[in-house]
């Protein structure tokens, strides 16, 4: 598994034209907008986790987190993936979780398209 990870990480890296690395299993993307996404794939995972924050600009209301958490119920609306929270910060966040066997940079790459695009549409 940790050979299939070090390909994807060396094709991530030539697709987004820059040095990722996964650090006890995570690496941060900066996407061209600013947005940060997280890669996670800790070493004896059989999932590669994408993620982003919902909101990056100000903490999110009561109301936006119960609203986006309830999408949680709406998979057509999150496009398959889901919503998750984080009481320490009171963040949520868009996440991908894709057996490791399957992908792919490009995968990825669409993925975090439409994760972003996804993002867009909720927020």
């Amino acid at each position: 598994m940790t050979n299939r990870i070090n390909h994807l990480v060396r094709e991530l890296s030539q697709e987004f034209k820059t040095n990722i690395s996964l650090m006890e299993g995570a690496s941060i993307l900066t996407l061209s907008d600013g947005r940060e996404v997280w890669l996670e794939c800790p070493e004896s995972s059989a999932l590669f986790v994408i993620h982003s924050e919902l909101r990056q600009s100000r903490s999110p209301s009561l109301q936006e987190m119960s609203n986006w958490l309830e999408l949680n119920a709406a998979l057509d609306k999150l496009k398959g993936a889901y919503i998750s929270y984080n009481p320490d910060n009171a963040t949520a966040r868009l996440c991908v979780s894709l057996p490791v066997e399957l992908v792919n940079a490009k995968i990825v790459k669409v993925v975090i398209e439409n994760l972003t695009k996804t993002i867009s549409e909720i927020s």
